[in-house]
């Protein structure tokens, strides 16, 4: 994960963090408020999933993959 992307995925969990302390006792969310959980909530998943998308240390540690790799691995796994 890059330095930005980090600092991004950072940022979007601090707000978060601060917005559930801030409504915690809430019985109902304004619409607004609501709808800015729903986009922290998409911002976060979706930075977590580059995190793990590709992990240096295993590309690293196993070399990248291709295409051609990714088709024969499924055309194996297909054929179990």
């Amino acid at each position: 994960m890059s330095a930005e992307d980090q600092a991004a995925l950072d940022a979007a969990q601090a707000e978060f963090n601060s917005l559930t302390e801030q409504h915690e006792s809430a019985e109902e969310l304004p619409d607004e408020v609501d709808a800015r959980f729903g986009e922290l909530e998409a911002e976060i998943e979706r930075l977590e999933a580059k995190r793990q998308a590709y992990d240096p240390a295993d590309i690293a540690r196993c070399g990248p993959l291709s295409s051609s790799t990714m088709t024969a691995l499924s055309a194996s796994s297909a054929a179990l």
